[in-house]
């Protein structure tokens, strides 16, 4: 939700000096986002997909995990999880989700916080759908935000590296920008976030506990006043940051039928994601039945900040108006 305030924030910047890369704003950014998450580093880049190369290129070869080897990570996920691990060097090995599209109580070398839920915790965290205030508490050694237009905070695109590993943090930000450091360049690529979009993310992570009261609020009236329907809900937890509200029915051919009906009522929605192991630039790949039928069988009703509870009644009213057709 972009606001007033927002607007002005990045305009001030357009009349400033400085609008590219480094510099004072993308400091204080990456100063707010550090203490609002808990980390101890932030490093803002061009977009999570950069950040997860980024992660992936540096962390595993200093943890001892050659290039080559598989890196576990769930099915259901967006395809740059995967892809970044391709391009950093490494093989992709998925890992079937639990029926509702997450993984619990196993460990993999990339964890993703599907949809805002925070259980999940790998070695790198793709968070694309996370960002909560003190979260730096779970055991990953980095997590990587996503602040693209859709996500609980933006940047327009963009996105954070976070870690508490001082050698970490010093690796990640040379490759970021061209292998800099005091005695001048080495290898690196250039995923810097221009100042604009930081100041967008600063005016942004000041709105954040409020936004993420709206979703609370949504959420649980999806949980709640949905109870008397065949859909099955997300799990509650109060850590969740509800980026999204997947919904699980009964089978594809309801689910399409639901989306069709919520569309022909002017309801948007959406499917997360297709499962890896479909995609056949990964190579080979077990079939992962739970990550398959979760594709087929959920749906994103919305989910936003900007949302007002009559909309979100709305949603919840032309729901119950499909099943008692």
């Amino acid at each position: 939700m972009i606001t007033t305030k927002d607007k002005r924030a990045v305009s001030k910047v357009l009349s400033s000096d400085w609008i590219a890369g480094n510099g004072e704003i993308v400091e204080e950014f990456e100063t707010a986002i550090a203490e609002y998450t808990g980390y101890k580093h932030a490093i803002a880049v061009n977009s999570a997909t950069s950040g997860l190369f980024v992660a992936y290129s540096v962390v595993f070869p200093y943890i001892g995990i050659p290039k080559g080897q598989p890196l576990s990570m769930p099915a259901n996920t967006f395809v740059a999880t995967a892809n970044m691990a391709l391009a950093a060097g490494y093989a992709v090995k998925l890992v079937d989700t639990d029926e509702d599209g997450v993984l619990r109580d196993r460990i993999t070398h990339v964890s993703v916080t599907y949809s805002g839920n925070p259980e999940p915790q790998g070695i790198v965290g793709d968070d694309a759908h996370y960002v909560m205030r003190s979260m730096a508490h779970r055991s990953q050694l980095v997590s990587v935000l996503s602040t693209h237009a859709i996500k609980p905070i933006t940047t327009g695109e963009g996105g954070v590296i976070l870690t508490n590993d001082s050698v970490l943090h010093e690796r990640m930000r040379k490759l970021v920008d061209h292998g800099r450091s005091k005695d001048g360049f080495g290898f690196g690529y250039n995923f810097r976030m221009p100042a604009i979009n930081a100041a967008l993310g600063i005016s942004q992570l000041a709105a954040m506990d409020e936004n993420l009261e709206t979703r609370k609020a949504i959420a649980s009236m999806y949980h709640v006043r949905l109870q008397d329907t065949p859909i099955k809900h997300p799990e509650w937890s109060d850590d969740h940051c509800w980026h999204l509200y997947p919904i699980r029915v009964e089978n594809q051919a309801v689910r399409d039928k639901l989306r069709q009906f919520l569309f022909d009522n002017n309801i948007g929605t959406q499917v997360n994601y297709t499962s890896l192991d479909t995609y056949g630039h990964l190579g080979e790949s077990e079939y992962q039945q739970n990550a398959r039928e979760y594709a087929r069988y959920s749906l994103s009703i919305p989910m936003s900040a900007a949302m007002s509870q009559d909309e979100a009644q709305y949603v919840i009213d032309t729901i119950k108006e499909f099943y008692d057709a």
